[in-house]
C-alpha cells in the first residue's frame, strides 16, 4: 500500500515539475503584451538580449516599441539621448511620459513595466 502511494505521488510530482518547466519556458507567467504583432516569448528573448540599451521590439506605421531590462532611470536617460540625436528637444518627464518638442511638434514617449524584468517604451511616429 505504501509503495503504491509513493509511486503515485512521485509521478504526480514529476508531472507538476514538467508542467511548471513548460510554463516557464513558454513565458506563460508573463502578462499580456500591450501591443499586437509579437508573441511574449519573442519579446522576452529580445529583452534578454537587449543588455543595457533599449532594443527595437516592434515597429509599425504608427509606433515604435522598445524593450529594455528594468532600470527606469537609466532607460529614461537612454531614450532621451536617442531622441535628442534625432533632433527632438527634451522638455520634461511626468509619470510614465517623456515630453519632447521640435518646433511646433510635440512627441510623448511613454514607458511601462512588463513583468518583473522589462520596461517597454512606445515612441509614436513609426
Amino acid at each position: 500500500m505504501l509503495k503504491k502511494w509513493f509511486i503515485g505521488s512521485s509521478g504526480a510530482l514529476v508531472l507538476l515539475s514538467v508542467i511548471l518547466w513548460l510554463m516557464l519556458q513558454t513565458h506563460l507567467l508573463y502578462p499580456a503584451l500591450p501591443l499586437q504583432g509579437i508573441d511574449k516569448k519573442t519579446a522576452w528573448n529580445q529583452g534578454m538580449r537587449s543588455g543595457d540599451t533599449p532594443a527595437i521590439l516592434l515597429s509599425d506605421g504608427k509606433n515604435t516599441w522598445y524593450i529594455s531590462r528594468l532600470n527606469s532611470q537609466q532607460n529614461g536617460q537612454l531614450i532621451i539621448s536617442m531622441l535628442e540625436k534625432q533632433g527632438w528637444n527634451y522638455e520634461q518627464h511626468e509619470g510614465n511620459g517623456y515630453f519632447f518638442s521640435n518646433g511646433d511638434r510635440t512627441l510623448i514617449a511613454t514607458t511601462q513595466r512588463w513583468g518583473s524584468r522589462f520596461e517597454l517604451t512606445k515612441i509614436p511616429g513609426g
